[in-house]
């Protein structure tokens, strides 16, 4: 059973069926001694319109928001980390770190990290998840192994990571009005208390427009 069809059977029964067959015309009445009202519509015919009216309006409501869901994101690009933005010492923070945002058919999101620490140790991760929440595997040498995102509007990210089935943290991205600055806030534990981290991020000067 369709989408459509569900929500109709839903809200009138599966006697909507016989609504197929309306005859939407008035039943003639030529003003007389037997019908002094003159012309007139059946009240079966009324009760029948007025269901016609409500199955088209529920159909409405169970049409998907396609725009919604194919609406290409301003999150999809490159976007370097304003490290100075970290509230860390200088002398520990990354020297670069690099996020790459795409769409992908199938309503599928790809996202690609690179790390430069201080050290100048590399680290990197990569998936390809449903926008859905329905986790599935990151890969890399940074330390997360499984992934979910969501996509509530088309500015809006919301990422959550794990590492060896311990949760590792919850990141939201949203970009600025005019599409150049990305904010991430990370949700994570330390110490038995919640923290929060809020650092921001840089499109891509080639991008820019």
């Amino acid at each position: 059973m369709t989408q459509r069809r569900a929500a109709v059977y839903t809200a009138l029964g599966p006697e909507w069926d016989g609504l197929r067959d309306v005859d939407l015309l008035t039943v003639p009445c030529k003003q007389s001694h037997d019908c002094p009202q003159g012309p007139r519509i059946d009240q079966g015919v009324h009760m029948k319109t007025a269901c016609v009216a409500l199955v088209a309006a529920v159909m409405l409501q169970a049409t998907p928001a396609f725009s919604a869901s194919t609406a290409t994101s301003p999150l999809v690009g490159t976007w370097l980390l304003d490290t100075s933005s970290l509230p860390m010492p200088a002398a520990v923070r990354p020297k670069r770190v690099v996020l790459e945002f795409k769409q992908v058919p199938g309503n599928k999101w790809a996202t690609s990290a690179e790390i430069i620490e201080h050290d100048n140790n590399k680290l990197e991760a990569q998936s390809t998840l449903l926008l859905d929440g329905t986790p599935g595997k990151a890969s890399g040498t940074y330390l997360v192994d499984r992934a979910a995102v969501k996509m509530p509007e088309p500015g809006v990210l919301v990422m959550q990571l794990m590492y060896q089935g311990v949760p590792a943290s919850t990141r939201t991205y949203t970009v600025s009005a005019n599409g150049k600055v990305m904010t991430e806030i990370e949700a994570y534990f330390k110490d038995g208390n919640p923290m929060m981290r809020t650092a921001y991020f840089k499109r891509a000067q080639s991008q820019t427009k």
